[in-house]
């Protein structure tokens, strides 16, 4: 019977909590083509934890191999933001069609870029791309890799928020613990360009000033673009830290025109952000009480029901005395 009670009050807790925090949630759809040497890298696992607000399409080469020019144009026509790591084709017509996309000749869409080694996008691709991006990347960008000496004092930096978050950028900064962001190892060493704004950057002393994050919205009609110099499949601690989730969420509705800052959920109100939100908290609460509650009735009945079963133990030991 208590069991029974506990196991509706679990039940019903639960079912409040989640109805209440889907009901709540703002209406944010994005749909998020993904440029990756590979189906399941760590960046691909994060944007598809959301998968109510993002709906994810991968490119990887193989899927290149596996369908027509024309389904692919199809796939970039319908993308709201794209994001590349450590791949991008290399064809001259998906390259145009996706900078033109992005630039404002066809469209104004949004884009994300993370670092990359040498040879994963090669240097008349990147000739093509670099002009989309907020910072000063060469087409031979292999001088930029920073170090993989691990015993070099410049393999691991500090990385913060810049002094004076530019307000463009608040939605970046705003709910994230950047000051427990891990060090940061392999990525590329360089700066914002002119005219974009450096968001997160190496705070070690003798490296301070390089860019982690920088962004801008490209000059006329063009999109919102943003560069993480970091190479992610080689940062586990990033991609672990409790905040890179929420912020690869951020990232896409940030990077669309679409959707002001204050539209994106906070850190705390998002659904699958590793803390519990108000609303689970409050029924935690609740259900935290009426544990609370039937545990001490539960231990008062069996208390009383010992003594009951005590005395009649004396009385019958008593009368067969008797």
């Amino acid at each position: 019977m208590c069991l029974a009670i506990v196991a509706s009050v679990l039940f019903l807790a639960s079912t409040m909590a989640a109805g209440t925090v889907d009901a709540a949630r703002p209406v944010l759809v994005a749909n998020v083509t993904v440029f990756s040497r590979t189906s399941d890298s760590p960046l691909i696992t994060s944007l598809g934890i959301d998968h109510e607000a993002i709906n994810l399409t991968i490119i990887t080469n193989e899927t290149l191999l596996m369908n027509s020019q024309e389904h692919i144009e199809a796939i970039i026509e319908n993308t709201d933001v794209f994001f590349v790591d450590r791949y991008f084709p290399a064809n001259t017509s998906i390259t145009s069609i996706v900078a033109s996309a992005v630039n404002g000749t066809s469209g104004n869409k949004g884009m994300v870029f993370f670092g990359l080694l040498e040879g994963d996008v090669d240097h008349a691709t990147m000739a093509s791309l670099s002009g989309l991006l907020p910072v000063t990347i060469l087409d031979d960008y292999s001088s930029q890799v920073s170090t993989g000496n691990t015993n070099d004092p410049g393999y691991k930096v500090q990385v913060g928020l810049v002094d004076e978050v530019p307000a463009g950028s608040v939605a970046i900064s705003k709910h994230i613990g950047w000051t427990s962001c891990p060090a940061l190892s392999r990525r590329l060493v360089l700066d914002a360009r002119a005219g974009a704004s450096r968001v997160v950057e190496v705070t070690t002393l003798g490296y301070e000033g390089d860019a982690i994050l920088a962004e801008w919205d490209m000059p006329g009609n063009g999109g919102h673009v943003m560069f993480c110099s970091v190479i992610l499949d080689l940062n586990k601690p990033l991609y672990l830290w409790p905040y890179f989730n929420y912020l690869m969420y951020v990232s896409v509705f940030h990077a669309l025109h679409a959707y002001p800052g204050d539209a994106i959920e906070a850190y705390h109100e998002w659904p699958f952000a590793p803390i519990p939100n108000p609303v689970q908290e409050a029924w935690w609460f609740v259900l935290v009480g009426a544990m609370g509650a039937i545990t001490a009735i539960v231990t008062v009945h069996f208390k009383r029901r010992g003594q009951n079963e005590g005395s009649r133990a004396i009385e019958v030991k008593a009368n067969g005395s008797s």
